[in-house]
Parts: structure tokens; C-alpha cells; sequence
């Protein structure tokens, strides 16, 4: 009896012996990684681009109708000025129109005027009694129609005259011929261009830059221009447009020469724009993951984690990159990124 219930104290207790114990979690150490702080700097000074003079008043005259050309006197260099006669077209058969069209204007006319005359003594005979209403709203409806025809006639000789107004060409603007490209006898189609005029008296160069660059100039700022040879013209920025009108994202700036300045059109230069300093939030472009796609961002380092930052990137200088997003003084992490996932513990290596 004794040995049975010593037995079953036994395998009671049993159990209480063989309990698991709780597993040890091995903590993960912080991963190592690089940090540097974001920065801000005062950017501005002097920028320069190359750049290439052109008129700002340049154009390929053409008749905007066709026919023979029968006077082009004009030579490579010849000088003219706004309203002289350029070039001539055979005018013969638009003439001709100009003849029918006024000719169907003064019938129109006359039948308008004899009606009107019709009118008048019709309405004292209808107050005598001498004439139905029926009669008289006739004579009143056909003066309306003859009215409306006066007035498509005077249109149709308005445009006939407007046509042939066109087979002259006249100067747009003061300027020098330099190209030439059809002469008297030959016969061309609308918009077939006859000489390039370009004007002399203001000149201006046209140059391309990226928001962050656009955004530190301004119409007041000064702008030295240089050519091959050494010669210096100052210009002013004459506009800076907000809104981009490529494929590549670039802002258009253009740049007005002195009136009667004597670089000649097509000169290469090099343009230094002198600008007032801007503030610019900077961080190491290695701080940037997947700088060239379409979400790039930088791992944000606080109480020793890290935290995924959006960006938007504007220009490098010196191993730096521009930055929008992110607050000046942060800790981001510059190397190490690819092992890194949200909220993960790091330490400076």
C-alpha cells in the first residue's frame, strides 16, 4: 500500500519537473549605418550659360496667296523699312475680280435704292386707300431682301479687294534681308516664303534652365554677356517664364540686348546672370533613394529608428543635392539604406 501511493506521489510530480522553460529572445543589435545632417546654405552670386544672339524681330515673309511673282528687287544686305514694298505678285485676274464685285455692288445698290423709293410712295398710297395691305408688305419684303443682298455684294467686294491687296508684300518691320528664296518669274504657292527679314534695332538670347535656377532669377537682375572675341554688353532679363514649354521640364529665359547693340545676329556669347542669394536646403546625394524614379525619399533618423521621408530633388552642387521635404537640421542616413526597413533600430557606424 505504501509503496503504490509513494508511487503515484511520484508520477504527480512528474510533470511539474519536466515544464518547458520560456524561450530567450536574442534582441537584434541596432544596424550600423552612416548619418549626416541636412544643411542649408545661401546659394546665388553668379550664373553662367552659353547662349546664342538672335533678332528679336526675324521672319520668313510669303504672300498668303499664290501666283507669278513679278517684282523682287531686293539683295542679300539691302536694308528696308517698315511698309516698303517687298515683292509683287501678278495682280491682273484679282483685279478682274475687284471689277465684277463692284459691279454686282452698284446693281445691288440701285435695285436697293429704286425699292426704298417704292416704299415711301407705297405707304401713301396704302393711307388713301389705294393700295392692299397684301401689296404693300410685297414691296416691304422685297426692299428687306434687296438689302441683304446689298450687304453680301459689299462683303463679296471687301474681300475681293482683300485678295488682291495680298499680292503685295510689304515690310513688317525695319530690317536687313538675309535669305532669299524665290525671284521675279517664278510662280509660288501660298506661304511659299520669298526672303527672311531680320530686324536690327533689338536684339535678345533665348536660354533654358531647370525650376530650381529659374526660381533664382528674377527681371531685375544684372546680366553681363561676353562674346569669343571678348567684347562685354550688359542686358536685363526681360522675362522669365513660369511654365515649362519642352519635354526636358526647362523654363524658357529671355534676355534683351540694348537697343542698336552691335553684337551681330548668331553670335555665340556667354551670359553670366548676377543673382541675389537664396536659401537652399541641401543634403549628400547618397542620402537619396531611387533618385531618378518616380518617388524618391531619405531615411529620417530619430530616437535612434528610422522613418521613410518623401522628396523632391531640384539641383546638384558639389556631391550635394537640393532638397524638398525634409526640415534643415534632420539626421538622415547617407549609407546603409539597403537593409534598412521602417521603424528599424540603427546607430551611427
Amino acid at each position: 500500500m505504501f509503496i503504490r501511493l509513494h508511487f503515484l506521489f511520484f508520477v504527480f510530480l512528474l510533470p511539474l519537473g519536466c515544464e518547458k522553460q520560456p524561450a530567450k529572445v536574442n534582441k537584434q543589435s541596432p544596424q550600423k549605418v552612416r548619418i549626416a545632417k541636412v544643411i542649408e546654405i545661401n546659394l546665388g552670386g553668379k550664373l553662367e550659360f552659353p547662349g546664342v544672339i538672335r533678332a528679336k524681330n526675324q521672319s520668313r515673309l510669303s504672300f498668303a496667296t499664290g501666283g507669278r511673282l513679278i517684282s523682287q528687287d531686293l539683295g542679300l544686305g539691302d536694308h528696308v523699312k517698315k511698309g516698303d514694298l517687298i515683292a509683287r505678285l501678278d495682280a491682273n485676274g484679282f483685279s478682274i475680280g475687284v471689277q465684277a464685285a463692284g459691279a454686282a455692288y452698284r446693281a445691288r445698290k440701285e435695285q436697293r435704292d429704286q425699292l426704298a423709293r417704292d416704299l415711301q410712295r407705297s405707304k401713301k398710297l396704302l393711307k388713301q386707300g389705294a393700295l392692299t395691305r397684301v401689296n404693300f408688305e410685297k414691296i416691304e419684303s422685297a426692299l428687306n431682301q434687296a438689302e441683304s443682298g446689298l450687304q453680301a455684294s459689299k462683303q463679296a467686294l471687301r474681300e475681293s479687294k482683300r485678295k488682291r491687296g495680298e499680292t503685295r508684300l510689304l515690310a513688317p518691320f525695319d530690317g536687313v534681308v538675309t535669305s532669299l528664296y524665290a525671284e521675279a518669274g517664278e510662280v509660288i504657292s501660298p506661304g511659299h516664303p520669298v526672303l527672311r527679314l531680320v530686324g536690327e534695332d533689338i536684339k535678345e538670347v533665348r536660354i533654358e534652365v531647370s525650376q530650381s535656377m529659374a526660381s533664382q532669377i528674377s527681371i531685375e537682375d544684372k546680366v553681363s554677356m561676353y562674346t569669343n572675341e571678348g567684347v562685354q554688353v550688359d542686358a536685363k532679363v526681360n522675362a522669365v517664364l513660369a511654365s515649362v514649354t519642352n519635354e526636358r521640364g526647362l523654363h524658357p529665359i529671355v534676355l534683351d540686348l540694348p537697343k542698336n547693340s552691335k553684337i551681330a545676329e548668331g553670335s555665340d556669347v556667354t551670359i553670366r546672370i548676377h543673382t541675389s542669394p537664396q536659401k537652399q536646403t541641401l543634403a549628400p546625394l547618397g542620402a537619396v533613394v531611387d533618385p531618378s524614379g518616380q518617388s524618391p525619399f531619405v531615411w529620417k533618423v530619430s530616437e535612434g529608428k528610422v522613418r521613410k521621408v518623401p522628396v523632391k530633388l531640384g539641383e546638384l552642387f558639389e556631391g550635394k543635392v537640393s532638397l524638398r521635404g525634409i526640415e534643415v537640421g534632420a539626421d538622415i542616413v547617407v549609407a546603409g539604406q539597403g537593409r534598412l526597413l521602417e521603424n528599424d533600430e540603427v546607430s551611427q557606424e
